[in-house]
């Protein structure tokens, strides 16, 4: 049986990613949960990714958009990179254009080796 990591990834998690030009920035890692008829949330490994702006409070991001953050559609938040889906078997795919190859192999392979430290 293959251990499929990332369906233990709960919350909201950020990693540094290293771009192919040398320069690195910060990705916030949502996996999507769901609520069963009993509200038990399960796993969809379905993972969604946004740039991770350290120090861009509520405030300030209604002041960027003029929208309330917690209002906002993926589609319309500028910080949205895409996702990336994972099968049953543990095959992934990227869903978007913003993130190079190199860049979702570092994602992807961060959440296959995931380990909760706690």
């Amino acid at each position: 049986m293959v251990n499929h990591n990332y369906h233990s990834i709960l919350t909201p998690i950020s990693i540094g990613i290293d771009r192919p030009d040398g320069s690195n920035y910060n990705v916030q890692i949502a996996h999507n949960l769901i609520k069963d008829g009993d509200g038990v949330y399960g796993t969809t490994g379905i993972f969604s990714l946004f740039f991770d702006n350290f120090g861009l409070d509520k405030d300030d991001f209604e002041d960027l958009t003029g929208e309330d953050i917690y209002e906002i559609t993926d589609d319309k938040n500028p910080d949205y990179l895409g996702r990336i889906l994972f099968d049953n078997d543990g095959n992934w795919i990227y869903d978007g254009d913003t993130i190079s190859i190199m860049e979702q192999e570092q994602l992807a392979n961060f959440m296959i080796n995931y380990e909760d430290g706690m």
